[in-house]
């Protein structure tokens, strides 16, 4: 979902329904399209780092991270990458010879 203030002062929610990655794809597309735009805060060029005639070379800055998984997931992928790094793997596989790993 994303929440757009447009310049009359409306504001409009728009839901896209496609999985993460692609949802991604269509946020930066919207972001390189809308020039004029505030983005999280920032004009156009200072979002995308671009240099303005007269200025001075901008700050870098890091890109925005977008939440992938809910708290209580990473929670959960935290608590089996531990496991993960304690026992060297998830489960236990049967070997060849029929003894379990």
């Amino acid at each position: 979902m994303l929440r757009i203030s447009l310049r009359d002062g409306r504001r409009i929610r728009l839901i896209y329904p496609g999985d993460i990655e692609s949802s991604g794809r269509l946020l930066r597309q919207m972001r390189r399209a809308a020039r004029q735009a505030l983005i999280d805060g920032l004009s156009y060029s200072q979002y995308w780092g671009e240099v303005l005639p007269g200025s001075s070379q901008p700050q870098p800055r890091d890109p925005p991270r977008y939440r992938l998984l809910r708290p209580e997931d990473e929670s959960e992928v935290e608590e089996m990458y531990q496991r993960l790094r304690t026992v060297g793997r998830l489960d236990h596989h049967q070997s060849r010879d029929g003894h379990r790993d």
